[in-house]
């Protein structure tokens, strides 16, 4: 069965590496990133380090999502606080202030991954990483709950590739292997295409159950402009986002600038995927 699926895999993944977005495709995803790139100025000016909110808590989630779209005003460094990850630019969500459960969660230490990588702010990076040695991986408050507030092994090990492909030391977190399974709510699944991107675009190489899992994603999400992109199949990933009916998965979700963020992050996957096979990894 696994020899079958290999070569289903690789048949899937001369499809995914030719497939190609159109000069017409190419020159309308340009049109629409320059008129996207202008509403996200718009309406972020006035927020503290050009967040896409400064006010809620997924915050700190959207803001490196933004960074890594390519908007590079985005102030990443107000993400922490001497290694310890917040929600909002310099400032706490939380119990203490009543409109969050944590201080932090699975989901916005990604982003703050991303968003620094993107921005290869490595000093920053390594401050989170000596915060959760420092502190046994308990990330914020309270402590004991443990599913908002530890950063979790395969989160660890992307803050690690990252630290490394920077110019960090290696770490043996970086060899732990990612492990995904078939997503059960859509934030979960928003969570595991963040986080197989990240991996590639630090320069880590996909093993096989990793290309399953996300051959598995596009395949029984083609309405979702992200699985595609980030799968390699740049025409399906246009196709939806060039087309006026099409909506952000139910995941975008958060700040009223979110889904301009998805859009132009979607957009930066597409430009970077022709650099590389991402089913075979490398640098996005």
């Amino acid at each position: 069965m696994r020899f079958i699926f290999a070569v289903l895999l690789l048949v899937a993944c001369e499809k995914s590496h030719n497939s190609h977005v159109t000069p017409d495709e190419d020159t309308a995803l340009r049109e629409l990133q320059a008129k996207l790139i202008i509403d996200y100025a718009d309406a972020a000016a006035s927020h503290v380090g050009h967040w896409p909110s400064d006010k809620d808590c997924d915050g700190a989630l959207w803001a490196g999502i933004a960074r890594a779209a390519g908007i590079g005003e985005v102030d990443m460094s107000l993400s922490l606080d001497g290694g310890r990850p917040m929600r909002r630019p310099g400032k706490d969500c939380g119990p203490a202030t009543g409109d969050s459960a944590g201080t932090t969660s699975t989901d916005m230490m990604l982003g703050i991954i991303i968003g620094l990588y993107a921005a290869a702010d490595l000093a920053d990076l390594e401050a989170m990483n000596a915060y959760a040695d420092a502190h046994h991986g308990i990330m914020g408050y309270p402590v004991d709950n443990l599913s908002l507030s530890f950063i979790k092994p395969g989160t660890r090990a992307l803050l690690s590739r990252a630290i490394h492909n920077l110019g960090g030391p290696h770490a043996a977190w970086e060899d732990l292997a990612q492990v995904y399974t078939p997503p059960q709510h859509d934030y979960q699944l928003h969570l595991e295409l963040l986080s197989m991107y990240q991996s590639k675009h630090s320069g880590a190489k996909l093993n096989f159950e990793e290309q399953q899992s996300l051959l598995y994603e596009a395949n029984h999400n083609p309405n979702d402009a992200l699985a595609q992109a980030i799968s390699g199949n740049k025409h399906a990933a246009a196709t939806l986002l060039l087309d006026p009916s099409w909506q952000v998965p139910g995941y975008v979700r958060g700040p009223e600038t979110a889904a301009t963020v998805h859009r132009l992050f979607v957009i930066k996957v597409i430009e970077n995927v022709s650099k590389i096979n991402t089913l075979n990894a490398g640098t996005l």
